[in-house]
């Protein structure tokens, strides 16, 4: 999965890359525990290269076990919704094993399953089973 992908962002709590000839931007939450305020920052920074790329597909990936809190779950849910629902046609989400961080990704997602585009929860490492399902 990895060859076409060109990294556009890298800090210590997330990386951003590109993939233009698939059309997917994907992205990965690096830390288990993160600040609201820097989860928020590292958002912002998403939406930005979101902007840029305008992708059909997108892929998350919180394999590191990322634990949304409640109160982030709507402000992500709420601050993203404007965004993603205009060009997205799929957006794949890769869960860690634990069952809250799971859980919690779940609850933040089903806040806005309103959304116009297809959305599926893989397991960590299911890399061929994303790509296939994406395309």
């Amino acid at each position: 999965m990895e060859k076409n992908f060109v990294e556009l962002f890298k800090s210590e709590i997330m990386s951003i890359d590109y993939d233009l000839e698939r059309d997917i931007l994907r992205n990965a939450w690096l830390r288990r525990t993160i600040p609201d305020e820097l989860a928020k920052s590292e958002l912002e920074n998403w939406v930005i290269y979101y902007h840029q790329t305008k992708p059909k597909y997108l892929i998350t990936n919180l394999s590191g076990g990322f634990i949304i809190a409640p109160h982030m779950q709507e402000w992500m849910a709420h601050y993203l919704h404007p965004i993603v629902s205009k060009t997205v046609k799929k957006w794949a989400f890769i869960l860690h094993s634990d069952i809250f961080s799971a859980l919690s990704v779940q609850m933040a997602v089903e806040i806005i399953d309103e959304l116009g585009f297809e959305k599926k929860f893989f397991d960590q490492n299911d890399d061929i089973e994303v790509m296939e399902w994406l395309l």
